[in-house]
Formats: structure tokens, sequence, C-alpha cells
């Protein structure tokens, strides 16, 4: 687990002090050599960063944040111990060059043994020409970074900083941006993550400082010849809207206002949402948040207000997004942004942030794209809206798209920012959609304008790559009109079909020159066929089969999808699906023809679980496989107390690579912990079928001799099946 992710049981005190200490040597002079590394130091010192020298080194409990859920758990590590600070606490310098107040002090700690280094440790050594981003990282003496340097410096260690810097791959002649990046991202990581969780003091601290060092750090920069990237200025700007933020809640916490009352409340409340990143790549739900939600309830009468909060709140949630934690991003997400959530949830739809230049609106621009569907549309109930949407020809793909999905969503079927609810429903219970009600002989009918949104959007073309999402755009709206009219269906999923039988028949076809089509288009190709299918029209299945025979080259890596596999099974009654299966399965040239081949480990534990083992083409294959003893994998089993509910031991196929193993049953032949039992692939075969199709009992990590007993068995009792379904 990265230092970063670790928690304690409880959250340290907020700080409540004014402002953090300044080290009592930061102003003091400074011998220093005249190399770049030294030069960049001192301005560096100069500028504010944390300075070392005359304190005692000891053992420190400080706070950390994290991009997760903010942080603030206690966690030790080794720095600098300020004079006592009084009312306001202990203080340290850390080696992330910040000053922490400090939770408990602890033995004295020996700076040589933290960070004396021998060459050849190239684990403690391997973070040295990397960029810090974790804070728990950039605290900690045993993780060796860039600005830990510099401290040793300060601190006259000039000889083991400087073998230190040697190790570390230098690129810039001049050290000084990269340096000033490090102190900045670690000031402003460290003031986000305490925004997170409330520690508004702590936040403001950072704030201040940062946006005392932004004009230190461009002046500087631009005298030394270097020139500040996107990402600098972006990270800046959020500094001051965050500076702003943590001096209003602070001047709140001396003077608390009054509550207001009722929807007032509620859009005062948004600067609390506190919705969190849900994974990476991911985002943050805002819709999912108690407080917005409590807005979407209120439903039309909280639209105005919301309205005036996206135009002109300035404020801050609590809530931070992310690419990836380990990059140096973070935005940190705006009350305007909250309000935006709380109208698309209960309005339905999603609103383009940018204009026809592809350039982002503004604040004012964007609320007032909202405000003008409103005005447009407030008086209407959802499903009158969704149908105007739907038939206005200027709205676009992109409403026409959001309309017809309302349209033929389910009425038990919940949607909340990006995550869909659908409940159990009982055999046989009568779904209700929430366009119903237009279903009233209007003319035109929802079937007919599905149908020509959906020719709309086919006939676009830009020349690009573009193409290819838009012939996904238009598929899906044929899929919604097979879920509003079976009948209106067929001749648009037809025509949509139609076009993906024939991608690269012509010459210059865009949607060919974007690759691999099964990877672009098969799962929607798959879709519209069983939807084709389910509205009556089973010769899709004959068209879908000569299809998939036809791109085989292409089929290597991507049978995983569970809806490109489906047709082949609703469709296994068909002579062609039968005849395409024994192609796909049996044919030398198939890349299934060996389903433990290179390339296929994306599908095959997927693959076992479904109907396809058990068809008479894969049994074709199956029983050639158990006849084959070339060495397939191998599986070692973990400690007893590494155990877990999913996982005893990890399976190694050859070219699928791994998987977790689990059933062992005590099995008196389990190998002992670490041993590595390696097995064939008539081994294989027994074991999949053994565990997903109730096939004779089996595992891999039997003694041969007894493998050999069970792959045989395993044999018999597919041959039995065969004769059995001849009869």
């Amino acid at each position: 687990m990265n230092l970063a992710q670790q928690k304690e049981p409880a959250r340290a005190p907020f700080f409540q002090g004014e402002g953090l200490p300044t080290p009592p040597q930061q102003n003091a002079p400074w011998p220093h050599g005249a190399d770049a590394l030294s030069n960049a130091a001192a301005t560096l010192f100069e500028q504010g960063l944390a300075d070392p020298r005359g304190l005692e080194y000891r053992e420190i409990e400080i706070a950390l944040g994290n991009p997760w859920n903010g942080g603030g758990y206690p966690h030790k590590t080794h720095g600098w111990i300020l004079p006592n600070g009084g009312k306001d606490g202990q203080f340290a310098v850390a080696w992330n060059g910040l000053v922490y107040p400090v939770v408990s002090i602890g033995h004295s700690a020996n700076l040589h043994n933290d960070l004396e280094v021998k060459s050849e440790d190239k684990d403690r050594i391997s973070m040295m020409g990397r960029r810090s981003v974790f804070e728990a990282n950039a605290v900690h003496f045993g993780v060796l970074e860039r600005l830990k340097v510099v401290l040793l410096l300060r601190l006259g260690e000039t000889e083991l900083a400087l073998r230190l810097w040697k190790l570390a791959p230098q690129d810039e002649k001049d050290p000084y941006l990269d340096l000033a990046g490090d102190w900045t991202w670690n000031a402003f990581e460290r003031a986000a993550t305490a925004h997170m969780r409330g520690d508004d003091r702590l936040a403001l601290a950072d704030a201040r400082m940062l946006a005392e060092i932004q004009p230190l750090i461009e002046a500087e920069a631009k005298r030394r010849g270097f020139k500040l990237d996107t990402d600098y200025y972006d990270t800046f700007k959020q500094v001051r809207d965050l500076l702003a933020d943590c001096e209003r809640r602070v001047a709140n916490q001396k003077n608390p206002s009054l509550p207001k009352n009722d929807i007032a409340a509620l859009i005062d409340d948004l600067q609390n949402v506190d919705a969190r990143q849900w994974g990476q790549p991911g985002g943050v739900t805002l819709a999912d948040d108690p407080r917005v939600e409590a807005l979407v309830k209120r439903g039309a009468e909280a639209v105005e207000p919301l309205l005036d909060a996206m135009e002109n709140d300035t404020r801050l949630t609590r809530s931070v997004s992310f690419g990836r934690d380990f990059f140096r991003s973070r935005h940190l997400i705006s009350v305007s942004e909250a309000a935006y959530a709380a109208l698309a949830d209960f309005l339905r739809v999603g609103f383009k942030p940018s204009g026809e230049d592809g350039k982002p609106l503004s604040r004012k621009e964007f609320a007032a794209r909202v405000r003008a569907y409103w005005a447009k549309m407030g008086d209407l109930s959802p499903a009158e809206r969704f149908y105007a949407m739907l038939k206005d020809d200027k709205a676009g793909k992109d409403q026409w798209l959001q309309a017809a999905a309302n349209i033929v969503q389910p009425t038990d079927v919940e949607n909340h920012g990006i995550w869909t609810t659908i409940p159990k429903r009982e055999p046989g219970q009568k779904v209700v959609l929430r366009g119903e009600s237009l279903r009233d002989g209007r003319t035109p009918s929802v079937s007919q304008l599905l149908a020509q949104r959906s020719d709309d959007i086919a006939a676009i073309r830009t020349n690009s790559s573009n193409d290819l999402f838009l012939y996904l755009d238009a598929g899906q709206i044929a899929l919604y009109l097979a879920d509003w009219d079976k009948t209106a269906a067929i001749s648009t999923l037809e025509k949509r079909l139609s076009r993906a039988w024939s991608i690269g028949a012509q010459p210059n076809d865009i949607l060919a020159f974007n690759g691999n089509p099964v990877e672009h288009f098969g799962t929607m190709i798959a879709k519209m066929t069983l939807a084709r299918a389910r509205c009556g029209d089973e010769t899709a299945y004959d068209e879908y089969a000569a299809w998939i025979q036809r791109v085989e080259p292409y089929l290597k890596g991507y049978f995983g999808s569970r809806e490109l596999q489906r047709p082949l099974i609703d469709g296994a009654a068909h002579t062609s699906i039968e005849q395409a299966v024994d192609y796909l399965f049996n044919d030398p040239k198939s890349p299934w023809s060996n389903v433990l081949g290179e390339g296929n480990g994306s599908w095959i534990w997927g693959f076992w679980q479904t109907p396809l083992p058990n068809t008479a083409a894969f049994r074709k294959q199956a029983l050639r496989a158990l006849t084959d003893k070339s060495l397939a994998g191998d599986i070692t089993f973990h400690p007893r107390k590494d155990w877990n509910s999913r996982t005893e031991a990890q399976i190694e196929i050859k070219g699928l690579g791994g998987m977790g193993f689990s059933g062992s049953n005590d099995d008196p032949d389990m190998p002992s912990p670490g041993q590595k039992v390696s097995f064939r692939v008539c081994d294989a075969f027994a074991y999949f079928y053994s565990q997903y199709q109730n096939g004779p009992k089996f595992q891999p990590f039997w003694p041969e001799n007894k493998r050999d007993e069970g792959v045989l068995a395993c044999r018999k009792w597919l041959e039995a099946k065969i004769s059995a379904e001849r009869k």
C-alpha cells in the first residue's frame, strides 16, 4: 500500500493558530557554493522554503492529507523541532520544506542513519529522479527526493547532499524551477487536502504562502530564462480561489452567519458538499451528495436559485477530483459545479460546456445556456420536455440522445450522475417507460422521431475520427427505438447494420481508417443484432454469423465482450451461427481455435462461464486439447494467513496472464505455500470444465498421475454428453 493511503483510527486535531511560525534561522546568512544547485537552493530559502538549521532532529507525528478523503491522520516521520510555539502548540520543519503543527514528539533521530545511502541501494534511490506527488512520501526520510537534498545542503551536509544529487538524472543545467515546482506542489497538495477535511486554518496558511511566493517564483523564473507551463498557471489560479474560500470560512468561524431558511439554506450548504473521487481514472459524482440530492428533491422551485448559484457563487465545495492520484493535478470543485449537478440531475439533461468554436463557456455563458432551456421547457412535464427536444431539428445529437434515453427509460430506473440503479424485477413484471404518456397518437410520433434522428446522425460527415462516434450514436438511438417500438425499429436497425457489414468495402471509407472494426464497433453491432432479433427479424443472426467470420483477423483479444458473444449464444439454433461457431473455434486461421492462445487472456475467464464451452463446436477443440500435454502454466499457493474468500493461490497461464484461484477445499494434495506446480493444456481444460461447467472434479495442482485420471474422466464426460445429444 502506498504511504499516501495509510490510515489511522482518528484524525489529528485541526490547526487552530493564526499562521505557521517562521524557523528561527530562516533569514540568517548562508555561505554556499557557486554551483547551480547551491544557487537555486539559496534562492528558494530566500523565498521562504522552511530552514531547518539550528533545530533538533527528532521523531515527529504530524497530520498528513491524501486526495481520496482529505486524510488528516497522524503519521510518524522525522523532522526538525522549532522552539516552543506557546498557545498554538509545537511545530516542526518536515522533509518537504514545510512547517507542520506537531501532534507528538518522540525520540532523537540520526540524520546520517536516515540518509546515508550506498550506491547499490537502488530501491532507496529510485525516487531521486521522480516528481513527488504524495505528501506522505514527501515528508518521509526514507523516500529520497530532490528537495530533501536542498535541505541537506542548508544543514551543511554538503558531501552527502552532492553524492545523493549525482544519483538522480539531471536534464536541466539550472534546477531552480524543478525544485520550486516540488516546493509549491507540496504546499498546494497539503492545502487542498486540508481544505477537503475542513482544516481551514492550515489550508489558509498554505494558500497565503503560495499567493505570496507566486510572483517571486515567476520573476525569478523569467530572470533565469524559464518558460512556465500551463499546469503552473492552472494550479495558481486555483490557489487564488482557495485563498478566498479559506479566508471566508475562517472569518465565518469567528462570526458565524445566521442560518437561512429553506432553499437559501440548502444553497448555502453546497459549500459543504464532500463527495469523493470513486476511482482512477474516475471522478466525483456530485449528484450522490445528500446536499445536492436535497435540492433536486425540491424540483422546479429550486431551479432559479440554482441557476443564480451556478452563475454567481464563487465558493468552493469540499470535493476535489483528479485524473490519477500520482499525477500533479487536482481540481477544487466549486459550488457552481455542484449547483449545475443538481440542475442536470433534476432536468435529466446535460449541457455542453463549450461553444461552437470548442472553447469553454464562461460561467455566465454556461448558466445562460441552462437558463434558456428552462425558459423554453420549464412549463412542460418531463415527458413533454423530452419530446420537444427530440422534435427540435436544431437541438443537435447530444440533446436528441438524452431525450431518447429519458423517454425509453423505465420509471423504476434511477440515474444520479454517472450511476444508474436498476431494481430487481419479478418474472413477467410489466415495465413502464417514462415516455408512456407520449403514446397518444400525436404526429410526428416518438417512433418516427427516433427513426429520423438515427438517420440524421448517421448522415453527418466530418471526414475525421468523429465519424466513428457518430455511427455509434446513430446505433444507440436505433437501440432506443427498439425499446420503444419493436415493429418500427427493424428497418432502422437494418440500415445501421447494413453500414456495419460494409465497413471497408469502399475505398477511403473513413470508418475503416480507425483501426480494428471489432474494437470500435463490435459491441454496438452485437447489441443491434440482438435487438433486431428481439424485434422479430432473426435474419440478423445470419448476417452477424457472416460478419464475425469476415472480421476474424481482428478478433484476437476482443472476444471478452459479453455482448460480442451473446449473438452466438442466443442465435445458437440458427445453422449459420452454428457454422460460424464451428469456424471460430476450430479453423486454424481463427485466433479462437486455441482459447489458451496468447492474447486471449482478457476474455478467457468469462468465456468459460457462458454456454459456449458446451456447444458441439467448442467440444471439438476441447477433445483435442484434452490430449495436449504441453505446458500451459503453473499455480502457486499463498501462505494460509494471506488467504481470503476469493484468492488462495495464483494461476499463471502462458500468454494469458494471471488470475486468483480459490476452491482447494483443503485437498490432501494441496502443495506447500510458495511451491510452484506446473500444469498442462489438458489439465487447464479439465479444470475449467470442472470449475465452470459442472464437469468431473479436477484440481490443477494434483500429482500428474491423478491429473491424468481427471483428464480421462473429463474426456469421457464430454463424449457421453455428445453421444446423448446425438440420440
